[in-house]
């Protein structure tokens, strides 16, 4: 018995010891030796939590820092610690642990000879951050393998497959499986697989990965990968069969799978036969000892130039000294220097004889550091191996040649490295073998080298989202489960069924036969994981089975799938729930007896069955597929008769439906017909801005694709006769355009989009000639070809946004003929990086794609091919920001005559602008007249006066304006600097056409900003308006982004923020009052016992209680408790403080409805609102409190004597003006400390002989004196 890894989930001793119940009572039932059980370890079996080491920091590790740990005592520590609960499981099973780093086991089992090879992949998982490329210490995994007698099978196991190893460790170990190994077997991957791996030779292995016998909970979805393997090996015929089987976690309860390979025989068996002529594994002739020495290019100029003093080192010291003529020499110890110099004299055939190798290392000092390894130096390198050598050599020599003695020759070969050299500085490389090829002569351009966008671009990376939104066509499938109630949309259906499923009453589908249908796409699916979902969460006593059937040729073949696969679930649950496995009997017999066993403990079952219609377009099936559902009747009967009401669910096309329908024997067996909702346009766009806000890296400014956008997607696809009906059907149409980068509606419809265009095509022609120039010999070579323009692009692309190309990877390889041609276009540059070749952008096209995706947000490959393909006639549209303009205007009357007048002005200036600064217009020197410049200036301050009257105050002064939108809490920051650019530019004379174009530039993006912000804000004033509240700057953009949320339905997030901003202000209110009332040594008199009590607790609960902002504890309470805080604050001062009784009264309003979900902003708008123009009110004695109502109010420590002497008074009163924050912290002290409950008595005392002012856009209040 093989297993293969991961028998732990976190390497626990607790996972360990059950996995060594579980393997003890496998051990006795199939009644063979403990020692006949082979354990590999998996990256799941070390113990995670107690791994802290040297080798955590290790980053980018390669074969001889990987060589260097490996061969450290610490290391080996290290993994014994880590490993140390699989060990103790090892040893209390088979009463040993053999070594973590690989191993070997020998078997005699019916007179056949049987070895296995432990090889261990999981020590790198260990050190670093978990997540490095993995390295098997191949030197030891030799002398593991290396043997002279011949063996009838060899086995190698180890966790990971091959490819999850480090490239180079990776063709290390092929050559080594190569040569001595039969079988590989590996775990780690879920799913099974095989193949047979054949070297040039012509040897070959057999590489299996079994997959998962057993998996937790969390991976449901892959529960039809619970799989095991049996091999059998047939000697006489030199073969093997791979028996795969399906499993429950009892393993009381297995089958076999004979659907898994597709190329299996009936039964699913894989016959496979065995080479075995190649498993004398000579450790002489494969093991080269300086293979691992790879010498670094400062070392090989080193030897070139020192040769003599090296050889004539005499000790250490010398060594040391000459040690440190290499720059960086400190990072190479003294031995590794000696194995690169030796592995130098036999690269460069300075050594040529076997003698002289002999002698060189016996000879000279420098040698004797690697004493270790002469004895593998001469066994590699052999009088065979110079013999080879020196026959190869004499093959390329010319008869002058043949007469020089070694020392001529070596020279020779000495001026040939240089020349060598050379070369290389000049960077010759594959593709410069090309450069001055005719085009004729150059590879054939071909569709077939065209590489799919999805190879270079993750598309979902650059709309800024986490993770592909749309993982799967098949439902909520790839998405887990916390993300369902983020991305489902409410549709009717969806409601109607959730409605009755959060009730405790769902007798409506209790013992019910339910029929869902729509066309493919609708939703389905979807549906039926939803519920599933929610009757997970809201009723514990209801079974779900989710059942996905095909069908079949048969009724019998459907009934029997249907419970094989209703077996299977039901076991699971029994199972789990009762901790043993019923015996088998017969499939049906056995589900009703364990629904008898579960009624004692659930009392529905709810079956949903899938996917039954997907076959049943022949005309032969859609009759079976009916009678499978006509028996879902007697199915229900049967298992409610059981003690469990069970409710079928089931998924079809119309088709079917309509045809039950018409059949009366069997319309009644479906009780209730559900049709999927059409999915309208508005519906879809909901839906799918639903996905990108949930998966979004910033949640606060997620994508959103705009109406505009789906809808010419929509239209493209009626015109090439493709239908848009279902969900699944827009998001194909989505997804096509994202793939290709194409994010907004400009760049869908770019063809059209002239005047972009026009734009690009004249800044082309003249400030990029030599670009447009190299893009033009592209078009002649692609021949006009859409497509193969399109590659190059695309390449270019993939170049400039992502990484180089390397000669010598697959990628470059792929897209050679392509590359051949953007380098004699002089579009790319060679480059070299750790001494590989590669390619990418030259600086000119960088440079020009940069100003591209910076100027118009556009990437090249989404809008050069257009720009060279565009029509001859180029028409400009109507500018987009124009007619929004024009529909804020006939929207927003509410917000008065003035706004809609300077709107309008605005809105006629910026049009004239467009009308006379065209693309064709702006090549002129003197494009920006008089007349120009004074319409962008008019029109952007009618922008701004509009703006600022629609978000805060009605003005008419710009001046004003400005200095308004400033300090708002609307301020962008690149129209804040175009009005300070605009001003340097009146102030100045001359100006250059490059000024010009940029003034221009910076007007264009100006407005489009502002345009874009007021279409916003009239969108989003329609759930609150901010124009005119009593409320901070701060306040005012958290509460814009709040009506953000609501307005695209995002009332989740919306609820969050309305909690966290409600819970800051009652927290100060409560604070700052409690202070005024008490001081600040007394303040928490003011609250409730039980809630000192919850304070007093939180605090102990801190490590440091003295550095605790008491204050600040109060965020840690519910808002149910600070609003009877300010209850009971509101009865202690016997209603004096008539704000509190306010907010008390908003509360009773607000808190049940958040209990129900609802958001009721106006009245939380009226608390903030209450709460930020307190400070004020109370300044100005507006608010009646303990000093100005001159009544003596009942609380302890509150005097009628206001708390100030008339020295401070008079000190106070010559330092005004005073400017406060919003929370009356001052911000200017004139060098004296005034407190909070000062300040409150004493400015309601002067309040004759004093101003107060509150300017809430700079959150100020001013003190200042009366005159």
């Amino acid at each position: 018995v093989l297993v293969t890894g991961d028998i732990t989930s976190t390497g626990s001793e607790g996972e360990f010891n059950r996995a060594l119940n579980f393997f003890k009572r496998l051990q006795a039932s199939l009644e063979i030796p403990k020692t006949n059980f082979i354990f590999i370890s998996g990256n799941h079996d070390y113990n995670r939590k107690e791994i802290d080491n040297e080798f955590k920091y290790i980053e980018k590790p390669n074969l001889e820092v990987y060589h260097d740990i490996f061969n450290s005592k610490t290391f080996h520590n290290h993994i014994n610690d880590a490993f140390k609960n699989f060990n103790l499981f090892l040893k209390k099973f088979r009463g040993k642990t053999p070594p973590l780093t690989g191993y070997k086991l020998n078997y005699q089992l019916y007179g056949l000879k049987i070895d296995f090879t432990i090889v261990n992949t999981c020590l790198v998982n260990t050190i670093g951050d978990g997540k490095l490329p993995l390295y098997v210490d191949t030197e030891n995994l030799r002398k593991l393998v290396a043997k002279k007698d011949i063996t009838d099978l060899s086995i190698f196991a180890m966790h990971h497959p091959l490819s999850n190893l480090l490239i180079e460790n990776r063709h290390q170990l092929d050559y080594i499986l190569n040569k001595s190994c039969n079988i590989l077997v590996s775990g780690h991957e879920h799913i099974p697989d095989y193949s047979i791996k054949r070297d040039v030779e012509g040897n070959e292995y057999i590489s299996i990965i079994n997959g998962s016998a057993f998996l937790p909970k969390e991976f449901k979805s892959e529960s039809f990968t619970y799989r095991f393997s049996i091999l059998e090996f047939d000697n006489l015929l030199n073969e093997i069969k791979i028996i795969p089987y399906f499993t429950l976690p009892s393993i009381l309860h297995c089958g076999r799978d004979t659907s898994l390979y597709s190329c299996a025989k009936e039964d699913g068996i894989i016959i496979l036969p065995l080479k075995n002529d190649h498993l004398i594994y000579d450790e002489e002739k494969i093991s080269d000892p300086l293979d691992r020495f790879e010498i670094p290019e400062i070392l090989l100029d080193f030897f070139k130039k020192k040769f003599n003093e090296i050889m004539n080192v005499a000790n250490k010291a010398q060594f040391l000294n000459l040690r440190k003529k290499i720059k960086k020499g400190q990072q190479y110890a003294l031995n590794r220097i000696s194995a690169y110099f030796i592995k130098y004299l036999l690269m460069h055939k300075i050594i040529t004889q076997f003698e002289q190798l002999k002698t060189t290392l016996n000879k000279f000092y420098i040698f004797s550091l690697i004493k270790n390894l002469h004895d593998r130096i001469f066994k590699y390198y052999d009088p065979s191996y110079f013999a080879k050598i020196n026959k190869d050599l004499k093959k390329i020599l010319s008869v002058r040649h043949k007469e020089k003695s070694v020392t001529e020759l070596r020279e020779d070969l000495q001026r040939a490295e240089d020349r060598i050299k050379e070369l290389e500085k000049k960077k010759v490389s594959i593709l410069e073998l090309y450069y001055k090829r005719p085009i004729d002569l150059l590879p054939k351009l071909f569709y077939e080298d065209k590489m799919e966008v999805t190879e270079h671009f993750e598309w979902y990376k650059k709309l800024g989202l986490l993770s592909d939104p749309f993982p799967s066509n098949d439902g909520l499938e790839n998405i887990k489960e916390e993300f369902f109630e983020k991305v489902i949309y409410p549709t009717s259906t969806i409601e109607q069924f959730k409605t009755i499923l959060i009730t405790d009453d769902i007798s409506d589908l209790i013992n019910k036969t339910i029929g869902i249908y729509g066309p493919f796409g609708s939703g389905k699916t979807t549906l039926f994981q939803y519920i599933e979902r929610l009757l997970t969460i809201y009723h514990e006593k209801i079974i779900v089975i989710f059942i996905s059937l095909e069908a079949r040729a048969t009724l019998d073949e459907i009934r029997r799938k249907f419970f094989l696969k209703l077996n299977l679930q039901l076991r699971d649950i029994h199972l789990n729930i009762f901790k043993y496995a019923i015996l088998e009997v017969d499939l049906e017999e056995d589900c009703i007896n364990m629904l008898v066993n579960l009624s004692t403990i659930k009392e529905a079952m709810f079956i949903f069955i899938e996917d039954i219609y997907k076959h049943s377009g022949r005309k032969d099936y859609i009759d079976e597929v009916i009678g499978f559902i006509k028996a879902l009747q007697i199915y229900r009967k049967d298992f409610t008769s059981s003690g469990v009401k069970t409710s079928f669910f089931f998924s079809a096309i119309s088709e079917v439906i309509e045809k039950i329908r018409r059949d009366h024997s069997i319309s009644g067996s479906v009780d209730t017909y559900q049709k999927m909702a059409t999915i309208d346009l508005e519906t879809a766009l909901a839906m799918i801005n639903l996905r990108l806000t949930a998966f979004a890296k910033d949640p606060q400014k997620p994508p959103k694709v705009k109406r505009e956008y789906l809808s010419r997607l929509k239209q493209i696809a009626k015109q090439n006769g493709t239908p848009i009906i279902t969900f699944r059907d827009y998001i194909d149409i989505l997804l096509d355009r994202f793939r290709r980068l194409e994010f907004t509606e400009d760049s869908i419809t770019i063809e059209s989009d002239d005047q972009a265009i026009l734009s690009i095509q004249k800044d082309l022609e003249a400030k990029h000639k030599s670009i447009n120039q190299s893009f033009k010999y592209l078009l002649e070579r692609s021949q006009s070809d859409r497509i193969i323009f399109e590659q190059f692009i695309s390449i270019l692309d993939s170049l400039w946004s992502e990484e180089p190309i390397f000669e010598g990877d697959n990628q470059f390889y792929t897209s050679k003929s392509y590359l051949i041609h953007l380098m004699q276009t002089k579009l790319i540059k060679k480059i070299r990086v750790s001494n590989k070749i590669g390619w990418t952008v030259s600086d000119d096209c960088k440079e020009y794609f940069n100003k591209l995706h910076n100027q118009y947000g556009l990437f090249p490959s989404s809008i050069i091919p257009s720009v060279f393909f565009a029509k001859e006639k180029l028409v400009v549209q109507d500018n987009k920001y124009i007619i929004a303009l024009e529909n804020i205007i006939k929207r927003s009357e509410d917000y008065g005559i003035d706004f809609l007048k300077f709107l309008k002005l605005a809105k006629d200036q910026y049009k004239k602008v467009e009308d006379l600064s065209t693309s064709i217009n702006i090549l002129k020197e003197d494009f920006m007249s008089d007349s120009i410049f004074d319409l962008m200036q008019e029109s952007f301050r009618n922008f701004i006066i509009a703006f600022v009257i629609q978000c805060d105050r009605d003005l008419s002064n710009y001046n004003v304006a400005l200095r308004q939108y400033e300090s708002s809490w609307y301020e962008e920051m690149e129209i804040v600097r175009f009005a300070k650019r605009l001003k340097d530019y009146v102030e100045k004379i001359q100006h250059t056409k490059e000024e010009n174009l940029n003034l221009l530039r910076e007007y264009v993006s100006s407005v489009k900003k502002i345009v874009s912000a007021l279409k916003r804000y009239v969108q989003w004033d329609t759930v609150f308006s901010l124009k005119n509240r009593k409320i901070w700057k701060n306040d005012k953009q958290i509460l814009n982004n709040i009506r953000k949320n609501i307005d695209s339905n995002n009332l989740r997030l919306a609820k969050i923020k309305i909690f966290n901003l409600l819970r800051e202000k009652i927290k100060l209110l409560i604070y700052d009052l409690s202070v005024i009332l008490y001081g600040f040594e007394k303040w928490k008199r003011a609250l409730p016992e039980y809630i000192n009590k919850k304070l007093i607790t939180m605090i102990n609960k801190i490590r440091a209680p003295r550095k605790v902002n008491e204050r600040d504890l109060l965020l840690r309470l519910k808002v149910e408790d600070l609003f009877a805080i300010i209850e009971f604050l509101n009865i202690k001062t016997e209603n004096k403080i008539k704000i509190l009784a306010s907010v008390v009264s908003l509360s009773k309003k607000i808190l049940p409805q958040f209990s129900k979900n609802n958001i009721w902003i106006q009245e939380i708008l009226e608390l903030i609102e209450i709460i930020d123009s307190f400070y004020e009110h109370m300044l100005q004695g507006n608010i009646e409190s303990p000093w100005n109502s001159r009544e003596v109010i009942k609380l302890e420590n509150i005097n009628e004597d206001s708390g100030y002497d008339d020295t401070l008074s008079k000190t106070i009163f010559s330092k005004l003006p005073i400017v406060l924050d919003r929370t009356l912290r001052p911000i200017h002290y004139h060098g004296f400390e005034l407190d909070l409950r000062t300040l409150v008595s004493w400015t309601i005392n002067n309040k004759d002989r004093i101003e107060i002012g509150a300017i809430y856009h700079d959150e100020k209040i001013i003190l200042k004196k009366r005159f």
